[in-house]
């Protein structure tokens, strides 16, 4: 009697996991990129215009001590990319932050109670979709002036509706379950009911439109550093060296390619990131 080999075959990581995990390595990396910029701030800050438009290292003139060269003012171009990652997530983690709760709260708050809240908050939110982001971003800046703190407010501002949206029809659906109703049936203050039963049922969602959103508050937050409506100079963003780079294009494009690749880098490897996260919350509820 022969036997028969038997081969076991390891399946294939589902694709949820591996796009979870190239995000996840791409945006640790850049955390830590973000993190180490403060060891660099007298590169990224102090002029040397004896040493400005240095060419990369692995060029002629390059040196060692700039490893992609400098700016116009002599500044060190890898030092203020280091900088200008950190505004950008720091700016877009605020925002989405932000965004965040006052959408879910609105949106828990609609879907709950109903009637006439749920009527405004949808209404607001529908004004608010109808007007293009980019507009409503400069005119609010145009009128309060640049400052971080009015662009962390606008694009904070422009992005809460998403939450809202995704907040109440979840809501709308968790609402009708029977552990609600049975909460209700046992005389539970609708606070309870929200921040107990609800809540903890909508914030997966939201975590995904968060993870999902990010991308487009950088991309978002860059265009107005492009144009000159965001964090204002000497602080470096991927946006303003972007600009910047265009000034002196034609003799050294790898100003402006540096901080295009950088920021290219950055949103694909948060939309891995959140569409991994999306796809694994999606099996486990399958």
């Amino acid at each position: 009697m022969t036997g028969t080999a038997i081969t076991l075959v390891k399946p294939a990581a589902p694709r949820a996991s591996r796009e979870l995990r190239a995000g996840g390595i791409i945006v640790g990396l850049f955390v830590a990129l973000a993190v180490a910029a403060s060891w660099f701030r007298s590169q990224a800050f102090v002029a040397q215009p004896a040493s400005a438009y240095l060419p990369p290292f692995w060029s002629a003139g390059g040196s060692a001590g700039h490893l992609l060269g400098t700016d116009n003012l002599g500044r060190d171009v890898a030092a203020r990319l280091l900088f200008g990652i950190r505004e950008s997530m720091e700016i877009a983690a605020a925002s989405v932050l932000l965004a965040g709760a006052a959408g879910v709260i609105l949106g828990v708050s609609a879907g709950f109670f109903g009637g006439w809240l749920d009527d405004i908050v949808m209404r607001v939110a529908d004004g608010f979709l109808a007007i293009p982001v980019i507009l409503l971003a400069i005119g609010f800046i145009g009128a309060a002036g640049p400052s971080l703190a009015a662009l962390i407010g606008v694009l904070a501002g422009t992005q809460w509706m998403l939450f809202a949206r995704v907040a109440r029809g979840e809501t709308l659906v968790v609402r009708e379950q029977q552990f609600v109703t049975a909460q209700r049936a046992l005389g539970a203050r609708p606070r309870r009911i929200l921040f107990r039963h609800i809540a903890p049922h909508v914030l997966p969602s939201a975590l995904v439109v968060a993870t999902l959103n990010v991308p487009t508050v950088i991309l978002l937050e860059s265009g107005l550093d492009f144009l000159g409506l965001g964090v204002q100079p000497p602080t470096p963003t991927l946006g303003g060296m972007i600009s910047d780079g265009l000034t002196a294009l034609t003799r050294y494009p790898l100003l402006a390619v540096y901080p295009g690749a950088v920021l290219m880098i950055l949103v694909v490897g948060i939309n891995m990131l959140g569409d991994g996260i999306k796809a694994s919350i999606s099996e486990r509820t399958v």
